[in-house]
């Protein structure tokens, strides 16, 4: 900005009375007009345009400001100056912006002075929470806190608590697959079996003409044995699934039968069944009986052909039991069937050996028939 200046001289007035005193006088005030004029002018295009921007507290159109901010007033500082008058609430993205109107250059000194202490605050935090490893608490939360110490718990979305339940869900397939004897991993990444659960399923296929993974259509040509060679095991399911607490026999099934079915065939015929015996004690024993109930017509009370006994086991599995029948023409005895169609009956009962509470289970129970020489075990 140009400094004020005068653009004449201004002369003491000549009091000779040859010299008009008005006429000085009237030149002089014009000179002291031009003067006037050009500081006008010069406050006009100099100095206005930079005045005018500053806040003008109440009086002020731009924004609703009231005195606190007036230079006018209060003098001119930071507290009284806009840091930037074009400032709106999406410019800058808003840094400069105070909910209606722009910040004061104090303000927005006092706002960075703040976001720096709080950095400097949360810096200061991050650095105390710093353990001997050099890990922060956040870094070793994520990483599971039983990694540093064996006290704590990992958190289960952890990168240790992520791993323990990869571990536990592999060894529950583990045991799903093989039962408990595989309670537990070796880490080597080696199998621990001969054969595989893919050569067990394989060479089960081949012998119904499929193979593992290739082959969904099935045949039971290949099944045979004995002088009954070529042809198929049969099954003939009288009850699936039962179950009694009851010291008296219940009924859990009916199947008909008839050996001449078969012809001149040699084959073998089993009572077959698939039980459990559920113990709370480590003692007590269930069966399961076969009655002949006589033909189709001609239905009696039933006459006991054959039992089967689940004694208690340590770990309350499923057992699988055969007898053997024999296939007489005239009065049968224990283990013997009549060599005609009959109606047979199923039923299951505890001992009087266990506890009350035992169950005795049945899962699958029926004829099995097996070429001669074959087994039913």
């Amino acid at each position: 900005m140009n400094k004020l200046r005068l653009s004449g001289n201004f002369s003491a007035l000549n009091p000779s009375a040859s010299v008009d005193i008005a006429r000085q006088v009237t030149d002089k005030l014009y000179a002291l007009y031009n003067n006037i004029s050009q500081l006008v002018s010069e406050y006009n295009t100099q100095v206005y345009p930079v005045v005018s921007t500053l806040p003008q507290g109440v009086k002020d159109t731009r924004w609703s400001l009231d005195d606190t901010i007036n230079p006018r007033v209060n003098g001119l500082d930071g507290a009284n100056m806009m840091v930037d008058i074009d400032a709106t609430s999406t410019t800058n993205s808003g840094r400069f912006w105070n909910t209606t109107r722009p910040k004061t250059i104090k303000e927005a000194f006092t706002d960075l002075y703040t976001e720096i202490s709080a950095v400097v605050d949360a810096l200061r935090t991050e650095f105390s929470n710093i353990s001997s490893s050099g890990l922060s608490t956040t870094v070793q939360e994520r990483i599971g806190m039983n990694i540093f110490d064996e006290t704590q718990v990992s958190s289960p979305t952890s990168l240790d608590g992520l791993t323990n339940t990869s571990r536990l869900n592999i060894l529950q397939l583990a045991k799903d697959l093989y039962d408990e004897s595989y309670d537990s991993l070796d880490g080597d990444g080696n199998a621990n079996l001969t054969y595989s659960v893919r050569d067990h399923l394989a060479a089960l296929l081949a012998i119904h003409d499929g193979s593992f993974d290739s082959d969904l259509t099935l045949n039971h040509d290949g099944v045979g044995g004995g002088g009954g060679e070529g042809v198929s095991y049969s099954a003939f399911a009288g009850c699936l699934e039962a179950e009694t607490s009851q010291t008296s026999e219940v009924v859990v099934g009916k199947v008909y039968f008839n050996p001449l079915e078969y012809g001149e065939v040699a084959v073998q015929i089993y009572f077959h069944g698939i039980s459990t015996y559920e113990a709370t004690t480590p003692a007590g024993s269930g069966y399961l009986r076969l009655y002949d109930m006589g033909a189709a017509d001609d239905v009696g009370i039933g006459v006991l052909r054959s039992t089967i006994e689940v004694s208690y086991t340590t770990d309350n599995k499923p057992v699988v039991s055969s007898n053997l029948l024999t296939v007489v023409e005239a009065a049968p005895g224990t283990d013997d069937i009549l060599n005609e169609g009959r109606l047979y009956e199923l039923r299951i009962a505890r001992s009087m050996t266990g506890s009350s509470s035992d169950l005795m289970h049945v899962h699958w129970s029926g004829f099995m028939i097996t070429p001669s020489g074959g087994g039913g075990e």
